[in-house]
């Protein structure tokens, strides 16, 4: 009884992780099937996460986006390492830059049996950057007008 409490207990505490953050975090399978995703991740797609189990990549995506992230997928399985990248999508007609984070999920002896997932929406941080890149060239180029325009003899 003490053992199932204490499983019991750890999942809790998982579950209280994977919920409570604000990213979208899943777990696949060794043949790319999802097997969890928290409440973040299945709202992507106007679904519980319940309703994701089982469901692949291209059950939820265009084949071209769902052929592409099933290609990335085999590689980490392949080679057995993490990869952290930026990509750009579209959701309700909009572009979004997110950035994800995908690892080989390994069972208690080392073998690779799937991947875990974690990815967050970066849209709005990247367009500051692009603001902050723009507005400090146009204030650089105004800068040497200046200081041209002050030691050129006219």
């Amino acid at each position: 009884m003490q053992a199932e409490r204490k499983l019991k207990d750890s999942e809790n505490r998982n579950s209280a992780i994977v919920e409570n953050l604000p990213q979208n975090i899943y777990l696949k399978d060794i043949n790319l099937a999802f097997m969890m995703c928290n409440k973040n991740h299945a709202r992507e797609f106007k679904l519980k996460p319940e309703e994701i189990i089982g469901k692949t990549d291209h059950d939820l995506f265009p084949r071209e986006i769902a052929d592409k992230y099933e290609a990335d997928d085999r590689n980490i399985l392949v080679t057995g390492e993490t990869e952290d990248m930026e990509e750009r999508q579209i959701v309700d007609g909009q572009e979004r830059i997110v950035h994800v984070i995908k690892v080989p999920a390994k069972d208690e002896n080392g073998n690779i049996n799937g991947i875990a997932g974690i990815y967050w929406d970066i849209t709005e941080p990247k367009q500051a950057e692009e603001i902050v890149k723009t507005r400090n060239k146009v204030c650089i180029t105004h800068w040497v007008n200046y200081r041209w325009a002050s030691v050129s003899p006219i």
